[in-house]
C-alpha cells in the first residue's frame, strides 16, 4: 500500500476537528433552545401509554368505522386497482 503524504494526513485532522467544533456548537445550541423554551435539561417527557396507565389520559376506544376504512384503504393499495 502507498504511504499517504504528510498534507492528506493533516487534511483529514482539521477536516475531523472541524466536525467536532461544529457538533459541539450544535450541541450548545440546543441546550440554549431548551433553557429558552421552558425544557430543562434531561427532562424526559412521558409517553402517551404512561399517562394512560397512570390515569392521566382516558384511553381512546376505537370505533368500527375507523377499522373499516382501513381495511378498505389496505385492499385498494394492495393489488393496485380500484374495486
Amino acid at each position: 500500500m502507498a504511504r499517504r503524504s504528510r498534507m492528506s494526513v493533516l487534511k483529514r485532522q482539521r477536516e475531523a476537528q472541524k466536525r467536532q467544533r461544529e457538533r459541539r456548537k450544535a450541541e450548545k445550541a440546543a441546550l440554549k433552545r431548551e433553557r429558552r423554551h421552558g425544557k430543562k435539561p434531561g427532562t424526559v417527557m412521558a409517553s402517551r401509554e404512561e399517562l394512560i396507565g397512570l390515569g392521566i389520559v382516558q384511553p381512546e376506544e376505537a370505533t368500527g368505522e375507523e377499522s373499516e376504512s382501513e381495511s378498505e384503504t389496505e385492499s385498494e393499495s394492495g393489488d393496485g386497482k380500484p374495486e
